[in-house]
This record gives C-alpha cells, sequence and structure tokens, in this order.
C-alpha cells in the first residue's frame, strides 16, 4: 500500500489552508513562484479513504443540506470503533456528537469554571489550549512539561502544587501530547487520575491525535473510567483520516451527571450538531474495513517517515528530533544560539513552512514542528532543503 502515499497530490485548488496559496500569503512570506515545503498545518498529503469520498459524495447528491441530528449509527460508529481499535468499551449513552473540538472545550469549561476560576494546561501544548481558558475569561494556570531523555515528562510536585494553590476545576489534557507525540504511560495516567480525584478536578481529555499511535496502544483515560471520578474526552476521526473541515466531533462523558450539565449548556448556546456531511463521513470511516486498513498503513509508512527524518535532522549537530510516539508531527530542538528572527527569514528564503515555538502555547524559544504526513520523496527534498539551511548557517 505504500505507493499510494508515496503519490504526490495536487491540493493548490482544494481551498484548504495547508496549499492555498491565497491564504498562505497572508501568513507566510515565502516566494510561491518557487517550490515551497509547507510542513506547518496538522493535517496529511494522503487522499482520504475511498468510502469515506463515496459516503460524501453519496450524502451531496441528496441535493438538500438542511437541519440535521445526531444519528443512531453514527453512536454505533463510534462505539465499534473504540471496541475495534482500542478495546475499549464504552456506553453509547455517554457519546454526544457535536461540532469542533475547541468549542466542545469552551462549553465544558463554562460549566466547570467560573469566570475567574482556574483552568490547567501543561505546557507547551497546542495554543487553542491557552487561547480557550483566555476567551472565556478563565484563569490559565501552567504546569511545565519536563525535557527529559528525549521526550517529555510531567513534573508531578509541581502539577499537584498549582492543582492546590489555585483551585484548579479543570485539567485540560493532551492526549497524546501535541507537539510532543507523547503517548503517556500507564503510571502517569494513575497519578494524574488520583491527584484530580484528590482535588474535584474535572480532567478534559483531549484525545484527537489517539487514534494515530504508530507503536503499541493510545492510553485513553477510558480505559481508567474505574478510578477516574468526573472526565469526558473529546475526540473525532479528523486527524486520522483528514476531515477537519467538516467540523464535527463528540464527547465521551464519565458519568450522566457531567453529561446533562454541559449538554443544558449546548441548548442554551443553540450550538449541538455538526454539519451534514460529518456523520456520513465519520460512520464511512469507522465501519469500513478499507478505512482501518488504510489507517494502519498510513500509520506505518508515517512511522518510517520519521525514522528517516529523526536520523537525517541527527546528522546536523544543533538539532535534536524528539521521540515521537504518535502522530505526523515533530518536534524538534535547536541547541544553536540563534536570532530566531533572522531564523524564520532563512527558512522562508529556502522555501520551507514550518512551526516555530511561538505557535504554541507558552513554548520556550528554539523549538519547531515539522509536519511528516507527506510522502516519502517529497519529505526527502524538505530534509534536503533544511540541510541547506543550517549548512548556510555554517552549522552543518
Amino acid at each position: 500500500m505504500d505507493k499510494i502515499f508515496d503519490k504526490k497530490i495536487d491540493r493548490s485548488k482544494n481551498e484548504e489552508k495547508k496549499w492555498s496559496v491565497e491564504y498562505l500569503k497572508t501568513v507566510f512570506p515565502v516566494d510561491y513562484s518557487k517550490k515551497v515545503h509547507n510542513l506547518s498545518i496538522a493535517d496529511i498529503d494522503f487522499e482520504t479513504p475511498e468510502s469515506i469520498v463515496k459516503a460524501i459524495a453519496e450524502r451531496a447528491n441528496k441535493k438538500t443540506y438542511s437541519y440535521g441530528y445526531v444519528q443512531n449509527a453514527a453512536i454505533d460508529a463510534i462505539y465499534d470503533w473504540y471496541k475495534k481499535l482500542h478495546n475499549i468499551t464504552i456506553e453509547k449513552d455517554m457519546i454526544k456528537i457535536v461540532d469542533g473540538i475547541i468549542n466542545s472545550m469552551m462549553e465544558i469549561i463554562k460549566v466547570y469554571a467560573k469566570v475567574g476560576e482556574s483552568v490547567l494546561i501543561q505546557t507547551p501544548v497546542y495554543k487553542p489550549f491557552q487561547e480557550v481558558v483566555e476567551n472565556t475569561q478563565r484563569k490559565l494556570i501552567v504546569n511545565k512539561l519536563i525535557y527529559k531523555n528525549n521526550q517529555y515528562e510531567i513534573d508531578f510536585d509541581d502539577f499537584e502544587k498549582q492543582i492546590a494553590l489555585n483551585d484548579v476545576k479543570i485539567f485540560i489534557w493532551c492526549n497524546p501530547h501535541n507537539p510532543g507525540g507523547r503517548v503517556w504511560h500507564d503510571d502517569e495516567v494513575i497519578k494524574i487520575i488520583e491527584i484530580c480525584n484528590k482535588y474535584n478536578v474535572l480532567i478534559l481529555s483531549d484525545e484527537v491525535h489517539g487514534d494515530l499511535v504508530l507503536k503499541g496502544e493510545h492510553n485513553s483515560i477510558l480505559k481508567w473510567r474505574d478510578k477516574a471520578k468526573n472526565f469526558v474526552v473529546v475526540n473525532s476521526p479528523n486527524k486520522g483520516f483528514n476531515l477537519a473541515g467538516l467540523y464535527g466531533s463528540y464527547m465521551i462523558f464519565s458519568n450522566q451527571k457531567i453529561l446533562d450539565q454541559v449538554m443544558e449548556m449546548y441548548k442554551h448556546n443553540r450550538v449541538m450538531t455538526p454539519n451534514v456531511f460529518f456523520q456520513p463521513a465519520m460512520i464511512a470511516a469507522y465501519t469500513n474495513q478499507d478505512a482501518f486498513d488504510w489507517l494502519k498503513a498510513m500509520k506505518n509508512y508515517v512511522y518510517d517517515n520519521y525514522l528517516l527524518i529523526k536520523s537525517e535532522l541527527s546528522k546536523i549537530s544543533c538539532l535534536h528530533p524528539m521521540n515521537m510516539d504518535a502522530s505526523y508531527i515533530i518536534w524538534v530542538k535547536i541547541s544553536a544560539n540563534l536570532d530566531w528572527v533572522e531564523l524564520k527569514k532563512i527558512f522562508f528564503k529556502h522555501g520551507v513552512i514550518v512551526n516555530f515555538s511561538d505557535a504554541f502555547a507558552y513554548a520556550e524559544p528554539g523549538w519547531f514542528r515539522i509536519n511528516i504526513g507527506l510522502s516519502r520523496p517529497e519529505l526527502i527534498k524538505a530534509i534536503d532543503e533544511i540541510k541547506a539551511i543550517f549548512k548556510e548557517l555554517n552549522l552543518y
């Protein structure tokens, strides 16, 4: 199946942020008349499985696109997916399908933390985690992750200290971690649950990268629901199957009380179901064997991309690619003392677009994230251009 991922696809006419020059010109000062390597936005340059494309087309061909509702088949698909991919049995009554993940986070925050009350995040992390707290006028509390042994680890002393000192109401957990690509181990998950139980903190677990664990299994909090008192999982097929433009997601609740409170907030704000294409696409992704096989093959392909880029970038003495357990984004440390403004300019001059550390919440300078969810021939070209950048800096 590698051949389908080796294929370079032209997305320039698809009206998507990743490759639309109309959009990119507003964000990145790159010469778009020359070759561009866009390694930024977290989506993949692979065609979506045919069964999903067919499901969307069939829905489009019905020729009306009015108000929808949550379909039983969609709930069944989520239930079956967790059982098949993650070996987890969930209660169907605890699943609610809604619009986007960030909006669902916002609604949950409104329920469980009053204006001015504290919400904890672990940093560095996906920047909307910070924004969703600040935009709802809640107090942002930070537990800084420790960079050790080429991965991030949790400072549990500080984690508990911040919760206790600030009377934290919600912990927003990136599981697996973005940008660090970290899958959390059993002992870490148990410790998080114990501390949050002790202080009656709601765990809001964003598991959108959970389908993309490259080796081993995703450690969903749902595996530990006999221990965790209060949690909400937010998830979507968007990352695994490249469906972010459909703006849909779902929540899985630990108990009926939390579900009722959150859904009451949704009803109050009149925000409920996703657009008409999301559920057919998700049902197709979660129930068709071709989509399951595609995802497995895609992860194997991305893992080989990871091994390649880690090996090649490690040849540049000042670059230190982090271990990557999940997803198609690799976090790279630059140990050289560089002017970051000038470094960005050099990257842009070479037509290489990455996400530097200022694109993430409370990330220290000296890091950048590379999207490796692309064909290997294109990845090799991008690696060569990155080498040329550091050769120009006399660092390679």
